[in-house]
């Protein structure tokens, strides 16, 4: 397992897209050793979970999966995971949309 202080993965600048630049960010890159359903990961696989201040606390951290749909629409979703350490790191971004559901310490709304 893998814990970094002081920036998110791939030069991402803010928790989740659409929010706000992230104070205090880091990420770890986490393998599942389990699960609650492929909507959330895959026993053995691997994905980034990300943190940044609480802007309401700033003794407090907001603290967020990766998640990207890659399968059917809820409740029969899965999530997109990797099978090795560096490619969660490079391939679960903003960009790809891993972290695109909510600013910030929204709660996200499945359909």
């Amino acid at each position: 397992m893998e814990f970094v202080n002081g920036r998110l993965n791939a030069g991402d600048t803010a928790l989740t897209n659409g929010g706000s630049e992230a104070v205090n960010p880091g990420f770890a890159i986490i393998q599942y050793t389990e699960v609650d359903g492929a909507g959330t990961g895959e026993v053995g696989k691997y994905n980034i979970f990300r943190w940044a201040q609480n802007s309401g606390d700033t003794a407090k951290r907001d603290f967020i999966q990766g998640y990207k749909n890659v399968g059917a629409v809820y409740p029969n979703n899965v999530n997109g995971v990797f099978d090795i350490p560096a490619a969660a790191e490079t391939g679960a971004t903003n960009a790809a949309g891993y972290f695109g559901f909510a600013s910030s310490g929204a709660e996200r709304v499945q359909p």
